[in-house]
């Protein structure tokens, strides 16, 4: 009895490992970081950012009054955040073997700018950055909301 339920403990521990790890995966970096800027993960902890930290799908960079921070992404794409702005990273699939490149960046309050190196055809492969007040879509450029 007891090897059946360490069986079906490892066997749940392999099934369900994957999928945690895919929902938290990493998506870009922190190249830059300017005064008080933090990250705050899915669950709701901030922790202060650093060059070098990584950045996860929805996540949320919070730059506070005279801060701001620029992210790497998988991408190679800039995401530059400027002073009190809040951001999250709804989506950001790239698997260019796959041609799956889909991104949705929501800008809660503040504004962004975003350099994006990759062709998306708005069809297949989407960039979309979201705002209270509107949805863009972006094809390759450099782009400000």
């Amino acid at each position: 009895m007891k090897r059946t339920y360490a069986g079906i403990v490892i066997l749940s521990l392999l099934v369900f490992s994957p999928l945690n790890a895919l929902a938290n995966k990493v998506v870009g970096s922190f190249a830059v970081v300017k005064g008080t800027v933090s990250l705050k993960d899915k669950k709701g902890v901030a922790t202060p950012a650093k060059v070098g930290g990584k950045v996860r799908e929805s996540d949320i960079i919070i730059a506070e009054k005279d801060s701001r921070a620029k992210l790497i992404m998988i991408d190679k794409n800039e995401l530059n955040v400027s002073p009190e702005t809040e951001i999250r990273l709804d989506k950001y699939t790239y698997e260019p073997e796959k041609n799956e490149k889909n991104v949705l960046i929501n800008v809660l309050y503040g504004k962004m700018r975003s350099q994006v190196n990759q062709k998306y055809d708005g069809k297949e492969t989407t960039f979309h950055v979201k705002t209270p007040a509107a949805v863009a879509g972006v094809r390759g450029t450099d782009f400000l909301a």
